[in-house]
């Protein structure tokens, strides 16, 4: 991996909410996967919405299946949009 991170992680606001509410083991399986998407975001992930009128259409997530939680998120450009951690 580079050094320099190719893309930028921002979380919508309800999303930080979950994120900081979550347990401190949890929580670290998810920085580690944020930190992944800050290199790879449009590599990694599962597509959702296989529909065009689906509200999740375009929106990637990753899952934690140990622990139950699912990441999503939305790739734009440089930027991913981290819009559910629950």
């Amino acid at each position: 991996m580079s050094d320099t991170p190719r893309f930028r992680v921002l979380f919508h606001p309800d999303a930080f909410v979950e994120y900081r509410n979550l347990d401190g083991s949890v929580r670290k399986l998810v920085d580690d996967a944020l930190r992944r998407l800050q290199y790879r975001a449009d590599e990694i992930g599962k597509r959702l919405g296989n529909r065009e009128n689906s509200p999740l259409h375009g929106c990637k997530e990753i899952k934690f299946r140990k622990t139950g939680i699912r990441m999503v998120f939305f790739v734009s450009g440089r930027q991913v949009a981290i819009l559910r951690v629950a």
